[in-house]
């Protein structure tokens, strides 16, 4: 829109406008004008975008840390009841998942057990 205002202004003058007393009220200042005001509000809703997606993140970040320990504790629940079904079909993902807690050595973690 402001591309096209500012040739409509200048290829065709002041022959484009509403009332000759009134050349502010010519198709080009006001195409310019709209093209002004969705150019500045499409800006800053982007930018708006852009912060409420960053302060959402933070606030997850924020949640995790505070719950961390519940989610570990919910993963080794998860994982002892999923044990159970090992060797059961459609349970590749829990079987990839244990074959790299074994391989990690970290399955005495897993199943509250010390290593000592």
């Amino acid at each position: 829109l402001l591309e096209v205002s500012i040739w409509l202004s200048m290829s065709q003058g002041n022959f484009a406008t509403f009332s000759p007393s009134l050349p502010l009220l010519s198709v080009a200042n006001r195409i310019f004008a709209i093209g002004t005001i969705v150019m500045v509000t499409s800006f800053l809703a982007f930018f708006i975008v852009l912060l409420i997606i960053l302060l959402t993140e933070l606030i997850l970040l924020i949640l995790f840390l505070v719950y961390v320990d519940k989610v570990n504790e919910n993963a080794k629940q998860d994982l002892k009841e999923g044990l159970l079904l090992y060797n059961t079909e459609n349970n590749v993902g829990l079987q990839n998942a244990w074959d790299v807690i074994q391989a990690k050595g970290n399955w005495h973690l897993v199943l509250g057990e010390s290593t000592a």
